[in-house]
């Protein structure tokens, strides 16, 4: 082999471990007294759900493909595939029986937690400068109003800086 052929390494789970630096990538989500536990989902779970539910379309009239139908599949795939313990097992918290026994609004309602779940897990968060999180920490310091401008990161940047850091209003 030549040397500008070098074999790229193989990503194990041991390493994706290291690199989610110990992000919890199971959470708890819940409605009244139920609580599950989501994870975010792989990219071949993703791809197989994608698959899933354009089967699942194809297999009804064409007046009922609408994008709203293909949303809720979708949605309903997501919760359940989210419920695993893991890639790969099929042992989920809620199973397809009891998701298509719930209202519209639940579902939407777990499946909008499913992704506030991947949002929190996005390592996008990790690689915010240290500088910006304490300048952006001090500009909301200043003008609590600010809260309403800021993206989904900045907020996730901010609610990680005060869960973890010293100054966190938890601790006091």
């Amino acid at each position: 082999m030549s040397e500008d052929k070098k074999p790229v390494p193989m990503i194990d789970t041991e390493m994706l471990a290291r690199m989610r630096m110990g992000i919890a990538y199971r959470h708890p989500i819940q409605i009244r007294d139920q609580i599950i536990h989501v994870r975010p989902l792989s990219m071949g779970e993703t791809i197989t759900m994608a698959n899933e539910t354009m089967a699942e379309l194809r297999s009804v009239p064409e007046a009922m493909r609408t994008t709203l139908n293909e949303s809720s599949i979708l949605a309903r795939k997501t919760i359940v595939m989210a419920t695993t313990s893991d890639v790969g097992m099929r042992d989920p918290q809620l199973t397809e029986h009891s998701v298509d026994r719930m209202t519209p609004e639940e579902v939407q309602f777990y499946y909008q937690q499913y992704v506030d779940v991947v949002r929190m897990c996005d390592p996008a968060v990790e690689s915010f400068p240290e500088k910006d999180v304490e300048e952006l920490v001090a500009q909301v310091k200043k003008n609590r109003e600010l809260l309403t401008a800021l993206s989904r990161l900045q907020l996730l940047v901010l609610a990680r800086y005060f869960l973890t850091s010293e100054d966190s209003p938890a601790d006091k």
